[in-house]
């Protein structure tokens, strides 16, 4: 039993560390071909506003997260007029 609950965590952790790989590769590369092709200065806005669009994507984590959770206890108490 603890092995398959374990298979199924993997089932949903493994796309998510996938996806913030992803998403961190994404700024790697953004940065390196903004730094080369367009300047200091574009690489310098870059840097300024990427703590913005980190801080939404967490804020959109955040409630995608928390409503699946709740999904999910609601599904599992079979509770079907809440979900």
């Amino acid at each position: 039993m603890e092995n398959s609950r374990v298979k199924n965590a993997w089932k949903y952790v493994l796309p998510a560390m996938l996806s913030h790989i992803c998403f961190s590769l994404f700024s790697i590369v953004d940065g390196v071909f903004i730094g080369n092709s367009i300047g200091t200065n574009a690489l310098g806005a870059i840097g300024l506003v990427m703590p913005f669009v980190n801080a939404i994507v967490a804020i959109m984590m955040l409630i995608n997260v928390g409503s699946a959770t709740i999904f999910a206890v609601q599904v599992g108490k079979e509770d079907t007029e809440k979900t």
